[in-house]
């Protein structure tokens, strides 16, 4: 599209006026320059060029960058990011299928885990917990059904096998994600605020 055909396209739109030719002209040319790239087009070569001069942009207004030889602003860099890297973490654990992508997806959890606990970041560790309890799928609001239950009988004892009992032994990464749970919360007892509701609800959902 050329400035004149920017400009007709505009006329009459500043309620029934036209905006002045050099504010038009001003707009034109800063996306002229600065292409639009739309969300479905974030995946390739052109949305990652949009990203990188995004950065650039705002790396000329961050201020000088300074390197420290300390841990005394750990707490707050760790405060400032863990919530899309919990996030992140926490989708790939959910859809992952490879053994090496659970291991490390583990260990990052772990880490951020160890991390809230050793700054008593309660938030993180509670937001942390409350993700692998929706992955484990025994925690959650809604009760189970019982329609589809069935007593079996195991050395001469009844046992009652319900959907919620089958479903999880078949969801290997429901069953990884209540041992991490479990794991996680141990030595981190005094840290743990509003994800014991979470562990409680995991540990004591009826199957």
């Amino acid at each position: 599209m050329t400035l004149a055909d920017f400009v007709k396209n505009l006329q009459g739109v500043n309620d029934s006026k036209d905006f002045a030719p050099e504010y038009l002209e001003a707009i034109y040319n800063a996306i002229h320059t600065r292409e639009i790239i739309m969300p479905e087009e974030h995946d390739n070569q052109a949305g990652f060029d949009h990203a990188w001069k995004a950065l650039l942009q705002k790396a000329e207004h961050a201020g000088e960058l300074l390197i420290c030889h300390s841990n005394a602003y750990d707490s707050y860099m760790f405060s400032a990011t863990w919530r899309p890297v919990v996030a992140t973490l926490s989708y790939i654990f959910a859809s992952a299928t490879d053994d090496t992508v659970f291991k490390r997806v583990i260990t990052g959890l772990d880490q951020c885990a160890r991390i809230s606990a050793r700054y008593g970041l309660n938030e993180t560790l509670d937001q942390i917990i409350l993700c692998l309890a929706k992955i484990c799928t025994l925690a959650g609001d809604d009760l189970p059904s019982t329609k589809l239950n069935i007593d079996v009988i195991i050395e001469g004892n009844t046992v009652t096998v319900s959907e919620l009992a089958v479903r999880f032994g078949r969801d290997f990464t429901g069953q990884l994600a209540t041992v991490i749970l479990f794991s996680l919360c141990e030595g981190k007892e005094q840290e743990i605020r509003t994800g014991w509701k979470h562990v409680h609800s995991s540990q004591h959902e009826p199957i």
